[in-house]
């Protein structure tokens, strides 16, 4: 997707807030769509790169895949 995109092309130019808002946005603005391992996967490895407050955003985002994702989405991806 362009959010993703988005989201790498930030990443290589080192501008972690910006590739991590981009998929926060693009999952904000359509949970069910969006919810795909990649897009999850990504996210968590980026929360990871932010530091020590990375563990609570990924069960955040483990929380929102189980409201959101599909029943065969796998956990796996929220990287816990």
């Amino acid at each position: 997707t362009a959010a993703t995109n988005l989201a790498v092309a930030c990443l290589y130019s080192k501008q972690l807030n910006k590739a991590t808002s981009a998929l926060e946005t693009l999952i904000r603005g359509a949970p069910i769509e969006s919810m795909t391992y990649a897009v999850v996967f990504n996210l968590c490895t980026l929360y990871d790169l932010q530091g020590p407050d990375g563990n609570a955003k990924k069960r955040m985002m483990q929380a929102l895949a189980r409201k959101y994702a599909p029943e065969d989405f796998d956990m796996a991806a929220c990287k816990l």
